[in-house]
């Protein structure tokens, strides 16, 4: 049978190169610069269509099938929403490059050097934050960007948006903004404490680290559940499990909070104040709102066209609803559904959910799991973002061929 890679080459190189990929494909679909870009949807494409010529693969049959399915509907929902052409091959573009990675890389290859790729981004983007905030005018030394009416620093692997009068620093490292950045620091953590990753602490204190910097309230609501998640999987493994547990949990609150005194009062305030709003039901933060509205609007759009959606147009005209003026709709799995109806939307929403080879142990972290996946894709637009398609055909194909062949010549089921 014939190995993903040459055996000689499958070491430090084919683990750089793997993840020098992944790099490349979250710079081009979340990256600052590329982000709302015609780069965004087909840069992904091109890097896998290089990718599977180069570990001459042939492209998984059901992933193909599923992939050829969604796009199927994609184009009747376009279609009766009278959308443009463009809109329909971005969307075969990112579900395409799903296709082409599950069919390509192994998900225990592509996990590992994800969570290495994470960790060097989260390392790396906070020392440049602690440095931005020391000493801020060294940023303007790094070449400016200008994206849109944005502007950022680009410092080797991070990009700068420097605080203004109205806006703290905030880290969002390669990606377009913080919200982003958390959603794959907490992608990074899930995969690094589960069966698949090597369940490095230093690397998970790196996310818990970077994540913190981020000043995302999505991040933290997420990142509070990850940690329920690690330790009920470590102490699954322990006796005295209520002691250590509460243990644990207590050393992760006094990590948090010695971050926190680091930072300046003014970085903190928007984030609890986003949450405390939340839980006493205020309306009047544009932002908590705007995220609410996003679900309101997505669901709405679904029932007016449950079978084919009411495509891009149709969702942008809902967004132009939102109360707080933003036209933003957030709520990744509202948006598959009301896009492009409920067999695309479901099928989507199920495999970024599923994972069919449980990540955990036991039952209560698989749940949470669940919760977590639809909580960090519920706060950006990743309706069309190649690298989560990527993870959603991971989801809902864990064993290609590849791993079918290897494990029949094991002798394994």
């Amino acid at each position: 049978m014939q190995r993903i890679l040459p055996k000689k080459n499958y070491g430090f190189l084919t683990n750089t190169f793997f993840c020098f990929v992944i790099y490349c494909l979250l710079l081009t679909a979340c990256g600052f610069y590329f982000h709302g870009t015609s780069i965004a949807y087909y840069g992904p494409l091109a890097i896998c269509v290089y990718l599977i010529f180069n570990q001459s693969r042939c492209l998984s049959e059901r992933a193909f099938k599923t992939g050829m399915l969604l796009c199927a509907f994609a184009f009747v929902g376009s279609l009766l929403a009278g959308d443009e052409i463009r809109s329909i091959l971005q969307v075969w573009a990112v579900v395409f490059t799903g296709v082409v990675v599950v069919s390509t890389v192994p998900k225990e290859k592509f996990v590992e050097n994800y969570c290495k790729t994470m960790s060097v981004l989260c390392v790396t983007s906070t020392i440049i934050f602690f440095v931005a905030l020391v000493a801020p005018n060294a940023v303007k030394l790094f070449p400016r960007i200008n994206a849109g009416t944005a502007r950022a620093y680009f410092m080797g692997f991070s990009f700068v948006r420097p605080a203004t009068r109205w806006v703290a620093m905030r880290n969002q490292s390669i990606f377009w903004e913080p919200g982003c950045f958390q959603t794959f620091i907490i992608l990074a953590f899930i995969f690094e404490v589960s069966r698949y990753g090597d369940k490095r602490r230093p690397r998970v204190y790196s996310y818990i680290v970077a994540l913190i910097t981020t000043m995302s309230t999505t991040g933290f609501l997420a990142l509070f559940v990850a940690v329920l998640i690690w330790l009920f999987e470590e102490n699954n493994k322990k006796k005295s499990k209520g002691l250590k547990f509460a243990i644990s949990l207590c050393f992760f609150l006094i990590l948090a909070t010695s971050i926190f005194s680091f930072l300046p009062k003014g970085f903190s305030n928007g984030t609890f104040d986003k949450i405390n709003d939340i839980i006493n039901g205020k309306t009047d933060n544009i932002s908590v709102t705007t995220r609410i509205n996003a679900v309101v609007y997505s669901l709405k759009s679904f029932l007016e066209s449950p079978l084919f959606g009411v495509g891009r147009s149709g969702l942008s005209k809902w967004g132009n609803l939102n109360e707080s003026g933003a036209s933003i709709m957030t709520f990744t799995p509202g948006n598959w559904l009301g896009r492009y109806g409920v067999v695309f939307g479901f099928t989507a929403i199920l495999g970024l959910v599923q994972w069919k080879d449980k990540l955990f142990e036991t039952k209560i972290a698989n749940l949470l799991q669940v919760l977590i996946m639809i909580l960090i894709v519920s706060s950006e637009a990743y309706t069309t973002n190649a690298v989560i398609w990527i993870f959603v055909f991971y989801g809902l194909y864990p064993r290609n061929r590849y791993w079918t062949e290897k494990n029949e010549e094991r002798g394994e089921k």
